[in-house]
């Protein structure tokens, strides 16, 4: 009787499977999730699952399998072209090249999903120090931490504790006016603030994560706020968990200007740490203010990279 294979083996084989499984799961995907991303993107929720599963980067990765796979055959044209269309596609979105410094005149507003730190407290607290912003706004501060601690480490700056779980740090004035759901599909908190002698509005969001939920209703209602306060400068800030390329920022692009996309620095996409390949967080502003510079740090302390920009009023 032959001896049952063992060892190095029965391990390739265990790996040669294990390769032609993966080939036909992204041959499978790669071509309906194609077609979602150039055509209905998230407009309708079903879709928009396959849309927030396959962001550029991962059709990238698949094309790439598909065609190291069938590199042999009559396809390899067609999988070489699709690779590199992702790949094209990947960084033509992802990467800015705008300001490297700080312009002097400029006031700075971060906003980090810390991803609730109550073991990595100390590391959070020490990389957000090193931004130097006049405003730093957190989302997700909180499960065991308590505000005496950040009161503490940022005095004599006024930290304020907002509903859905997120923290404000001011380095002057500030007031909260108003708050409450976006839509039954996430929440927001309103802060008038002072800087640089003139008044502006924060509007902090959070938006509901799960992936088979339209993002329309809670879009539609912080557009109706946005125009409400639309006289005054305004900042819109926080974990939008929707990527920037999403049919539903459309409309908000009538009223507001990303940071990144006007004077964006470096890689775009904030989430998941180590490896981002989506742009969930983000900061808006409306006509009265500018932005000049906006990078994405990356820190292991969160799976979410912060978001830290300069702005200047528009006289």
């Amino acid at each position: 009787m032959k001896k049952a294979q063992s060892g190095p083996t029965s391990l390739r084989g265990c790996l040669r499977c294990s390769w032609r499984l993966l080939a036909f799961l992204s041959a499978g995907i790669l071509p309906v999730a194609l077609v979602v991303r150039l055509t209905v993107r998230d407009h309708f929720a079903w879709p928009g699952l396959v849309f927030y599963a396959t962001p550029w980067p991962v059709l990238w990765a698949m094309a790439l399998v598909c065609a190291l796979r069938w590199h042999n055959s009559r396809m390899r044209y067609g999988l070489g072209g699709i690779t590199l269309l992702c790949l094209g596609m990947w960084l033509w979105t992802s990467l800015r090249i705008g300001p490297a410094e700080r312009p002097r005149e400029s006031f700075r507003v971060s906003y980090w999903n810390v991803a609730r730190p109550e073991g990595r407290l100390a590391g959070v607290l020490a990389e957000a120090d090193k931004w130097r912003a006049d405003f730093l706004v957190f989302g997700e501060h909180k499960r065991f931490t308590t505000p005496p601690e950040w009161a503490k480490h940022f005095e004599p700056r006024k930290v304020t504790p907002l509903g859905r779980e997120m923290l404000l740090v001011s380095q002057g004035p500030m007031k909260r006016i108003d708050g409450g759901s976006l839509g039954g599909r996430g929440g927001c908190q309103i802060c008038r603030v002072q800087i640089q002698g003139r008044e502006a509005c924060l509007i902090m969001v959070d938006f509901d994560s799960l992936p088979t939920q339209s993002r329309e209703p809670a879009f539609k209602r912080l557009r109706e706020i946005v125009a409400a306060y639309s006289e005054i400068p305004l900042i819109v800030l926080g974990d939008f968990n929707t990527p920037a390329d999403s049919v539903h920022f459309t409309g908000l692009r009538s009223q507001l200007t990303s940071a990144f996309e006007s004077a964006g620095h470096g890689y775009a996409p904030t989430w998941p740490m180590p490896l981002p390949v989506m742009q969930l967080d983000h900061i808006w502003t409306n006509r009265h203010i500018r932005c000049v510079r906006c990078e994405h740090v990356s820190s292991l302390y969160s799976d979410h990279r912060a978001v830290v920009a300069d702005f200047e009023f528009v006289r």
